[in-house]
This record gives structure tokens, sequence and C-alpha cells, in this order.
């Protein structure tokens, strides 16, 4: 994808992290061409690029902003793009993911 060259740049000083949790996806007319994907999550700035897994298929997102509140938010602990979520070779509606990032 094409932030996957910028993952792990310019993070001197900060530990590689690991979590995971259920998410959704959010729409977006990124990525579908130019396999820019996205993320929302909590707890890390805006502008990090995370390293997400599911099953045994890798990307590299964005992360947009945080999560929020919204009641449609709860019980997630991440969003990912819908073009993302296809790239991954997901369908379901709530899934699991591992996110990697510097912190």
């Amino acid at each position: 994808g094409f932030f996957a060259p910028l993952f792990g740049r310019d993070v001197e000083g900060r530990d590689l992290r690991s979590a995971n949790g259920v998410s959704a996806t959010f729409k977006t007319a990124s990525g579908w061409t130019d396999r820019k994907y996205y993320i929302l999550m909590n707890d890390i700035p805006p502008g990090s690029i995370v390293k997400v897994t599911y099953n045994d298929k890798v990307i590299y997102a964005k992360v947009l902003w945080s999560l929020g509140e919204m009641k449609e938010n709860e019980g997630l602990a991440y969003r990912i793009s819908n073009s993302a979520a296809a790239a991954l070779g997901i369908s379901d509606a709530k899934f699991n993911i591992v996110v990697v990032y510097y912190e």
C-alpha cells in the first residue's frame, strides 16, 4: 500500500507496540485505486502510520483521528476504511484485527 514505506520512519526513541480489538469499517472513496488506507483509533496521534493485520494479510494505514464516543462506536477499538477491509479480505460487519504502532 501507499503508506508501507512510511511505517517505522522517524520513530527513534519510540517503542513498538501491538494491540488487538474489534473493528468495523467506515466508508471512504480513498484506497480503491491509490491504495491509501485509513484507520480511526484512540490514543495514537493523527498522521501516524500503523500496521494492520487480519489473519495472514497485512496493510499499512494512516490514522485520521480518534474513534470518538458515538453510539455506533460502542464496543469497537478501531474503524478501518472500507477499502482497507477489502484489501484484507474482510466482509464481516465486525472483526478482530491486530494493530502494530510506535508509541
